[in-house]
């Protein structure tokens, strides 16, 4: 039989013995002044949040209307709307700086190449950039997302699936966006 937790009676004790040490142990000493035990926080950055448009999954594709194209020291807010009947991720990608946006188009349309011909997708179009943020959403539903103020090349790959964890059934490329920084 395996042993119950928590133990019996006196180690409970214990542990509590225990746990109001450790507390006590946290508090300020004897003369301490509230200053010398506070820790303080800088101030969090502050970057202004400007429209971004809206990107619209469709069954023919993706479009990005009102895309800034650039920004500086600013985060895109994104309206997102999916127009299929398919539940839709939305992959906000940053390029690697060794890679261009001309780099980021072919490996979408290598990855979109080997999903038609039910191949794998190339490991070397997997690696031009990095996911920033993922969203998703319901067919026929509308969500919000946010790019930048990381500075970078930003696209977003939009995709129809079957489900969640489901079959990516199409794939597209909007973008750029270029961040600049502050």
């Amino acid at each position: 039989m395996f042993p119950s937790f928590p133990p019996p009676r006196v180690p409970r004790l214990m542990i509590g013995i225990v746990l109001v040490a450790a507390i006590g142990a946290c508090q300020p000493t004897a003369g301490a002044t509230p200053s010398a035990v506070l820790a303080t926080a800088s101030p969090a950055p502050s970057f202004d949040v400007v429209e971004g448009g809206t990107i619209t999954l469709t069954e023919d594709g993706c479009i990005w209307q009102g895309n800034p194209a650039t920004l500086s020291g600013a985060q895109a807010k994104v309206e997102i709307t999916n127009e299929t009947d398919d539940f839709g991720a939305f992959f906000v990608h940053r390029l690697k700086p060794e890679f261009t946006w001309d780099d980021g188009v072919a490996a979408i349309a290598a990855i979109a190449a080997a999903n038609e011909a039910g191949q794998d997708w190339p490991n070397w179009a997997m690696n031009v950039s990095i996911v920033m943020s993922e969203p998703t959403v319901e067919g026929g539903a509308t969500t919000t997302a946010f790019i930048g103020p990381t500075a970078g090349t930003f696209g977003v790959v939009c995709s129809a699936n079957s489900g969640v964890h489901g079959t990516v059934l199409s794939v597209f490329l909007v973008g750029p966006l270029e961040v600049a920084a502050s």
